[in-house]
């Protein structure tokens, strides 16, 4: 397994795996929220995402790339083919 990003907005993270998952990359969301009370970041989530297969890194790291230029692309919504 591995870590393939971090992003700190989850319905992009969510948006993003369930994306890898369509296309058959399995992978695992992890996600926990900013505890540090002095922090600016305070309860905002960090979600890392994994990739379980080594075999389909490089394919996912592909797709990551592409997610972090636009991660609005009508691609990665559910209701694409």
């Amino acid at each position: 397994m591995r870590l393939i990003g971090t992003l700190n907005d989850e319905i992009k993270a969510r948006k993003f795996t369930q994306f890898l998952t369509h296309v058959g990359i399995k992978n695992e969301l992890d996600m926990q929220k900013n505890t540090d009370w002095g922090s600016p970041d305070y309860s905002l989530p960090t979600c890392r995402i994994w990739i379980i297969d080594e075999d389909t890194f490089e394919d996912g790291k592909m797709w990551w790339e592409l997610f972090q230029v636009n991660p609005d692309d009508p691609q990665f919504s559910p209701e694409a083919p």
